[in-house]
């Protein structure tokens, strides 16, 4: 059974497991600064986001740093690989010293372990040697002050905490850009 089937199988509806239709799924925030939406195309027909909702994930937990998740988990899965990708949007590219966005994203791995051990329990397989995970922010605009934005062939990458992170700033991305493809 393939990971997505599983997802759907295991998560409640309101999860919102959003399958991607035509190869490309809408990734949207409603935030106080304004909404936004990222578009991420090239997605195979074994796809689906999954919106990640603050408090959804452990109501056990206290309030404070160990509940800052990020906003959405996306998979797509081939035929020899599944990805994983936990995406964070942010309206602006974060400054370096903004440390917030990096942090949910470290901090969303948890989550990501507990639904494959609870699809691998359930399906009576493992992904372990077949997952690859990656920690993406995606940002509709550089800066505030610009309403135009330069041409940007590659991501911006860094090491934060032994994770690797890329920054992409549009309003469109593919996923082959997403998993280095």
């Amino acid at each position: 059974m393939p990971l997505i089937d599983g997802l759907t199988k295991i998560l409640k509806p309101e999860a919102a497991v959003a399958h991607a239709s035509e190869g490309a799924v809408d990734l949207r925030e409603d935030a106080p600064e304004g909404n936004m939406c990222v578009t991420v195309t090239g997605l195979p027909a074994a796809s689906a986001a999954i919106h990640i909702k603050p408090g959804y994930h452990a109501s056990i937990v206290r309030v404070g740093a160990c509940q800052q998740i990020c906003d959405y988990l996306l998979v797509a899965e081939s035929a020899d690989r599944t990805d994983a990708i936990l995406v964070e949007l942010k309206k602006t590219r974060p400054r370096p010293y903004d440390k917030k966005p990096r942090e949910q994203l470290r901090r969303s791995l948890p989550i990501l372990e507990y639904l494959r051990s609870m699809y691998e329990v359930d399906s009576e397989t493992s992904l372990r040697d077949r997952l690859r995970v990656y920690y993406w922010i995606l940002c509709e605009r550089a800066s505030e002050r610009l309403a135009k934005q330069r041409v940007r062939v590659k991501p911006e990458a860094e090491t934060y905490k032994g994770i690797e992170i890329r920054t992409f700033v549009g309003e469109l991305v593919s996923l082959a850009v997403m998993t280095g493809e």
